[in-house]
């Protein structure tokens, strides 16, 4: 039988009782108090169970409750427990294992890279007009399932492209600005540019540069006065004042599906 489990919430206008709590709203009100409820499903869509949790449950803690509430009240013994990467936690795995269950949980790309890196010299399979599969084991003998939508891809690489546009103009700014007050602290020009990215929802595409020398308010005072250290640059440090510059890694539609094989490996 397959089990589809997933957590939605509900956000209060006025007072609510003792499961209204703040935590991560699905409704973008994240300044309301919520519940947190869950249920389980058939492929169909047919309702098997429902639980409901405080507003600041967070999904991977609810497997193993589920899972007890599936065996305990309905006497499911076995089954295909199917949740996405959120449901995954090792408590959450060894326990569908220790109770026969089988499972397919979606996993987080940074997770799984060296699967991803296996999983280029294993044949593609299609899986329809839009998808293609590789299957790849690890060395636990654990499944995957690696996915390759090329059209959503190409789409979330050209939105990808934009936001990093839309960031690299708040770096931009923040240069213009070091460029036009050298005397002003460039920390506090970092801090606002880190600022801005945040409150636009980039700051996860975005990180501090290592290895780059910013210059700082006594060497922009020692360059003033014709003094500075032996070691440093005439111009004080680094043409690079504001150390932020998009992450190094890779986007766009791959991936990958953890399967259990029941009896080998969780």
């Amino acid at each position: 039988m397959v089990l589809c489990h997933d957590l939605t919430s509900s956000y209060y206008e006025g007072e609510g009782g003792s499961l209204a709590q703040f935590g991560y709203s699905r409704d973008d009100r994240a300044d309301r108090p919520q519940i947190t409820w869950g249920m389980v499903v058939t492929p169909e869509g047919l309702p098997i169970t429902m639980q409901v949790y405080a507003g600041n449950t967070t999904d991977n803690t609810t497997g193993v409750r589920t899972r007890e509430r599936l065996t305990e009240v309905f006497g499911l013994k076995e089954g295909i427990y199917v949740g996405d990467r959120g449901m995954k936690s090792r408590e959450v795995l060894e326990d569908l294992h220790a109770h026969g269950f089988h499972y397919i949980l979606a996993e987080t790309n940074r997770n799984v890279e060296e699967i991803l890196d296996l999983a280029k010299k294993v044949k593609p399979v299609a899986v329809d007009h839009q998808n293609i599969a590789r299957e790849v084991l690890d060395r636990e003998g654990r499944r995957f399932i690696v996915l390759l939508n090329e059209e959503r891809r190409k789409t979330e690489l050209e939105v990808l492209e934009r936001r990093i546009a839309q960031g690299n103009s708040i770096v931009a700014e923040a240069r213009r600005g070091w460029a036009r007050r050298p005397s002003r602290h460039h920390h506090i020009l970092l801090k606002q540019a880190q600022a801005s990215l945040a409150a636009k929802g980039l700051s996860g595409l975005f990180e501090r540069s290592t290895g780059t020398r910013t210059r700082s308010r006594d060497s922009w005072l020692r360059s003033r006065r014709g003094l500075r250290a032996p070691d440093e640059r005439p111009d004080g440090g680094s043409s690079r004042p504001i150390p932020i510059s998009p992450r190094r890694r890779s986007f766009g539609s791959t991936r990958a599906s953890r399967w259990s094989n029941k009896g080998g490996g969780s």
